[in-house]
């Protein structure tokens, strides 16, 4: 394909930019005084969340379910962001019925209100309100806002997580039952099992967290390697405290009906659970490999925020593993890990067509291990800082057809909206 872009993320200004510095373009010219206030004083509300520094997302059409109540039931260090689409029950929030401790750390971005995000204030609009009318209606990538939204109150942690994904109840040692904190230590995870695998693209994570069915994989792994007992990696050490500082992403697996591909739901029986005895402790993927993580129960930590924009130009059922796939290239590049943890999440999986999802899921079915060879000889040194890097990346994915022009586009603004709302991107090792 040709290239349409013009990298503005590749120049000194919006290195610059990404440092602090406001940026000079970016597919329109800079954010004026008054629109960069709005996006960062009205948009952002700072002081409603002050006490808040984790923040669990999640997109809906559906009613409220058990997944948000116990969301909104974490430690007062947690808020939790909602972001309705079109099919979204416009009374969502009186048919949670929360308790008012509760829904004061609730967040609902009404469709109105998300329209309002996206309106222009002032003679030119802010990278925020570009960066929301980007984004479709009726698709998955809508939790990107919440993303956004989160990040722009101060987020060191986000918990993606999905409607039909139940954080489980603990009896904490005073014998108070509670939910199962996503990020139960914000400095260190215990006893991490770091993995190998040779020289394998891709580790299957599955066996050794324990999955109760022989040969099972999870969604967006190579179909080319679900039956290679090699890529299901061994455990070479294990690390009794492994920081947080190094660590981009955790992904919690689920119980009862994991994330798992058509494929696998056609062939195999559920429920299926993981194996405490086996899959004990988080595990550590090598940075030489990859493994396909979700939007479903996965932690971001605050190093690694800019990796959470979904793309919108591939199926919802592609769009969270590409985006891990795409992540991971970077992430080595600032030496942050990806871990797999033992469930704190079980699925009462929504209502799917099994057929329509195998349609959906055909790129991962059939460019995985093409992608996955890309990723790993993938480099660009000229881009010296993780904006232009991501930019530079998700370019070459549009020309080698992996997603469309208006996910570049997308990734542009997003890394705009970024700097808008104050993050800090971290610096290349």
């Amino acid at each position: 394909m040709m290239n349409p872009f013009a990298p503005f993320w590749g120049n000194e200004s919006f290195l610059a930019a990404a440092s602090g510095d406001e940026p000079s373009s970016l597919r329109a010219s800079a954010p004026s005084k008054e629109t960069a206030a709005f996006s960062k004083n009205d948009w952002v509300q700072q002081s409603k969340h002050q006490s808040c520094f984790k923040w669990a997302v999640m997109t809906t059409i559906f009613a409220p379910t058990t997944a948000l109540q116990r969301a909104a039931a974490l430690s007062d260090d947690w808020c939790t962001v909602v972001v309705a689409d079109t099919k979204t029950p416009v009374d969502y929030m009186q048919q949670a019925q929360l308790t008012s401790n509760h829904s004061a750390k609730v967040v609902f971005l009404s469709v109105p209100e998300q329209e309002r995000m996206a309106q222009h204030h002032g003679s030119v609009a802010s990278r925020v309100a570009q960066f929301v009318q980007q984004i479709p209606w009726r698709h998955c990538a809508r939790k990107n806002i919440g993303y956004l939204y989160a990040i722009g109150q101060g987020a060191k942690f986000v918990f993606d997580f999905d409607d039909d994904n139940i954080l489980n109840l603990e009896t904490t040692k005073m014998g108070v039952t509670a939910v199962v904190s996503p990020v139960a230590n914000e400095t260190h995870l215990e006893d991490v099992r770091v993995a190998i695998v040779g020289e394998k693209l891709a580790l299957n994570p599955h066996p050794l967290m324990g999955a109760t069915l022989t040969d099972s994989w999870p969604r967006g792994f190579p179909l080319e390697y679900i039956q290679d007992v090699e890529s299901h990696g061994t455990v070479a050490v294990t690390e009794s405290m492994y920081p947080m500082s190094r660590i981009g992403v955790v992904q919690y697996c689920a119980d009862r009906n994991p994330d798992i591909d058509a494929i696998h739901r056609f062939t195999k029986p559920l429920p299926m659970d993981f194996d405490r005895s086996i899959g004990t402790s988080p595990l550590l993927i090598p940075r030489h490999t990859m493994a396909p993580y979700n939007a479903q129960a996965t932690v971001h930590t605050s190093q690694a925020l800019w990796a959470t924009l979904l793309p919108f130009t591939v199926p919802g059922r592609v769009s969270d593993i590409w985006r891990g796939y795409f992540a991971q290239a970077l992430l080595r590049d600032l030496d942050l890990a990806l871990v797999f943890a033992p469930p704190i999440v079980h699925q009462h999986r929504n209502v799917h067509s099994y057929l329509a999802d195998m349609k959906a899921e055909e790129d991962l079915y059939f460019k995985t291990r093409a992608l996955l060879n890309f990723l790993r000889n993938w480099k660009n040194e000229e881009a010296r800082k993780i904006p232009a890097r991501m930019e530079a990346l998700w370019i070459d994915l549009y020309e080698r057809g992996y997603i469309e022009e208006n996910d570049v586009y997308l990734a542009q603004l997003w890394l705009g909206a970024l700097v808008e709302v104050g993050y800090c991107f971290p610096g290349i090792q």
